[in-house]
């Protein structure tokens, strides 16, 4: 129908692709169908969900070229797509059809937007499309509760690595994640019944220790988790009520979902919503617990293949990454380079990865590239992760020499940076200019502007342009977006949400949370140290409003700003016991360079102390602790006894302090890896000294405290001092960054922690 109508010259599917419906054997009819392709049936279509959008944006181009009957069969047909999808995707004897196998959950969910607004089209210019019953035609159809199909195998494996994610991030860790075999099926290195590692991630959610400052924002991830965990319960239960036998994962699903409820409960108590939360009788649900990936239809000994040039293998990247950074980890501990295996994937993996940059450098438009673009910055900020693990546990030979094995440094590659920003600022005013065409009226269009192009400042020092081959596109700033909205926005990211809000039925918002896709991949490859704090705060203030992309949780702030939030959640907790150790983050001061005051820090104005280095402030502090312990050896029995309950209280708050600081060293050390090789070697080397620094300073706190500890069974059981031995050696850190550092990078204005530098901007 569209074909014939030659709406668009992009409609590719010719006569010697028409098929004969009414003959379902047809073996000519069977092979069209075998060799069909999305690009075979729509100029530049990566997924088969890109036909249905062109066929849309066709439709709403030109419905005045349909008659009642063609609009009718074209939203029936499409309807029936939609259901369809979702019936084979949510069945475990589903049919395998590599044509529609690739299409996501987003990609029905934008489809059903667009599906919404042409109906609505069609009702407007003939008829409301009702059967013979007189209900709506156009029914959209539940998913099947089948807890053993592979949409909820896959939100099963999302959601527990979520879990893995949130404890990283609390914990300032790179290892901890669910392992996979991705080898061949005899030759199984994981273990995939998943009993034991449950209950250990069970025990990890409820001694995680969540500081003051992180409240708000771990409530939202473990209620998000939760909420995601007791959905597929319902769907769990729904299916074991079905059947005669409790399902596979059963246990593990319901053990999680009351894991998070309890732990809500516990850290909120204050909270009723929270506080009202059920826990779920778990002690008649007994299942087997394996997950793997045997649902996916893929050679699994030739996955790097696979994750490398299969744009549809992106929700598996991590998961392959993950299992060699283990790996590495799982290297002996005085070898000091990779192994033979590990280092001939790495250098597949580099070679793949710098093809498909030269292939997004050499395509004359970016029409159709897309998808391709998202899965390769998932490739190489995964990629870089790796490396840095490498890095970090100084698997990169003994003399550091790293110029085989580095970091893909996209900030060093302007042609490929400007052609993402390109696809992404493409994407952004593509879906601006829907939704201001459909509710001008919630605009301000005081200049009767036909598009959002049209207020975008194109000339002068702020004027933001990206290319791609020939074509350009102009980017918007916050200037010309307050010249569009009526209330002005005190940020781009503020503005966008404004913008999102406009829209009718999510119309036009798919296109922005495209964007930010691609916006939030740019960051995630970007180097720690060169990250703009600015475009951070953006993309946080739009993943807040746009779940498809907050629900990928990545730490993603620069290491400035890792740097000030750990060292004052250690000093808050200091300031439990210490009463000069600064609890409030709003009273620390900048100095005339613009970086922390550190007297500011830490303040005794009655004894007069100079606080000019890392080196005092924890001078002071040890002071203290040397006067607790020496307060707690003069005591009697009885005297001891008597002050027991206070003794307690305040070693526990000195437990918890130095914890805060060692994470914020693990954290540090993290950062410093996922850098190196990548920053000024100027500016590299005052980050080291200032990690060199306060690991100076932690030892001799450490080394005190394990005195105080030792005195009687207080709650520390870790000992910090020996761990900090290990953690404190990067010399693989420098030895890197002296080989590769960039020594004509631009310095960065703000390179070690900055009083400025206020809100928390991970990606909540």
């Amino acid at each position: 129908m569209f074909r014939d109508k030659k709406l668009n010259s992009n409609i590719l599917l010719g006569e010697e692709f028409s098929i004969n419906d009414a003959d379902e054997d047809n073996d000519d009819n069977n092979n069209k169908i075998k060799n069909l392709t999305p690009k075979k049936m729509y100029k530049n279509a990566e997924k088969v969900h890109d036909v249905w959008n062109g066929l849309m944006d066709d439709y709403l181009n030109n419905e005045e070229e349909f008659n009642e009957k063609e609009s009718e069969d074209f939203i029936n047909n499409l309807n029936e797509f939609i259901n369809g999808w979702k019936d084979n995707v949510s069945k475990h004897s589903n049919s395998k059809n590599e044509f529609t196998e690739n299409v996501t959950e987003e990609d029905i969910n934008n489809l059903k937007i667009k599906m919404k607004k042409i109906k609505s089209i069609h009702e407007n210019h003939y008829k409301p499309l009702i059967d013979e019953n007189g209900d709506d035609s156009v029914n959209e159809l539940e998913y099947n509760s089948d807890s053993q199909s592979d949409l909820y195998k896959n939100k099963l494996i999302e959601n527990i690595n979520n879990a893995y994610s949130l404890l990283n991030e609390n914990n300032e860790e790179i290892h901890i994640c669910m392992l996979f075999n991705f080898g061949k099926d005899d030759n199984k290195e994981f273990d995939e019944d998943r009993t034991e590692e449950i209950d250990l991630l069970l025990e990890d959610i409820d001694q995680m220790n969540i500081n003051a400052n992180d409240k708000e924002e771990f409530k939202n991830k473990l209620l998000y988790l939760y909420n995601e965990f007791d959905k597929l319960w319902k769907v769990f239960e729904e299916d074991n009520t079905n059947n005669d036998e409790i399902k596979n994962n059963s246990e593990t699903v319901l053990k999680l979902r009351n894991a998070f409820a309890k732990k809500l409960k516990k850290e909120y108590f204050n909270d009723n919503e929270i506080q009202s939360i059920q826990i779920i009788d778990e002690s008649n649900i007994k299942s087997s617990n394996i997950i793997n990936l045997d649902h996916l239809n893929v050679d699994k000994s030739n996955f790097i293949d696979y994750i490398s040039n299969d744009i549809n293998s992106k929700s598996y990247i991590k998961l392959f990454f993950d299992n060699m950074k283990i790996k590495v980890l799982m290297l002996d501990e005085n070898q000091n380079e990779l192994s033979d295996g590990i280092y001939k994937d790495i250098k597949l993996l580099e070679t793949n990865i710098m093809k498909k940059i030269q292939d997004m450098k050499s395509y004359s438009s970016a029409e159709g590239h897309f998808e391709e673009a998202d899965h390769l910055l998932e490739l190489i900020s995964n990629y870089n992760d790796l490396i840095s693990v490498c890095i970090h546990e100084n698997k990169v030979n003994d003399d550091g020499v790293t110029d085989i094995i580095k970091a893909i440094d996209i900030d060093s590659d302007d042609e490929l940076k400007n052609r993402l920003k390109y696809i992404a600022t493409k994407k952004e005013n593509e879906g601006i200019n829907k939704i201001f065409k459909e509710n001008s009226d919630k605009f301000k269009n005081n200049e009767n502007k036909e598009k959002f192009e049209n207020y975008i400042n194109t000339n002068g020092d702020d004027a933001i342009r990206f290319t791609f081959g020939n074509d350009s596109v102009n980017k918007g700033t916050l200037k010309d977006f307050n010249r569009l909205l009526k209330s002005p926005a005190n940020s781009e990211g503020e503005a966008i949400v404004s913008i999102m809000e406009n829209s009718s039925d999510e119309y036009g918002v798919s296109e922005i949370s495209d964007s930010y896709k691609l916006k939030l991949g740019l960051i995630k490859c970007a180097s720690p140290m060169s990250r703009d704090p600015k475009d951070i705060d953006d993309i946080a203030t739009v993943s807040n409003k746009l779940i498809k992309i907050s629900k990928n949780w990545s730490n993603i702030e620069t290491y400035q700003e890792h740097n000030f939030r750990t060292f004052m959640n250690f000093l808050t907790s200091v300031n439990k016991y210490d009463d000069y150790a600064v609890g409030n983050v709003e009273n620390v001061k900048n100095n005339e360079e613009g970086f922390i005051d550190l007297s500011s820090t830490y303040n005794n104005e009655e004894n007069s102390l100079e606080i000019n280095s890392y080196h005092d402030i924890f001078s002071n502090m040890n002071d203290l602790l040397l006067e607790i312990n020496e307060f707690e050896n003069s005591l009697n029995n009885d005297d001891k006894e008597q002050v027991k309950e206070q003794l307690n209280e305040i070693k526990s708050n000195i437990d918890n302090a130095m914890n805060e600081l060692y994470k914020h060293i693990k954290g540090s050390k993290i950062k410093l890896a996922e850098s190196a090789g990548r920053e000024n070697s100027e500016q590299f080397n005052k980050a080291i000294n200032e990690f060199n620094e306060i690991s100076n300073g932690a030892k001799m706190l450490f080394k005190t405290h394990a005195k105080l500890s030792s005195s009687d069974n207080s709650n520390s059981s870790s000992n910090f001092e020996s761990k900090l031995n290990s953690l404190s050696k990067i010399s693989s850190i420098k030895n890197v960054n002296s080989k590769l550092g960039l020594k004509n990078k631009n310095k960065n204005k703000a390179l070690l922690m900055k009083k400025a530098i206020r809100k928390i901007k991970r990606f909540a």
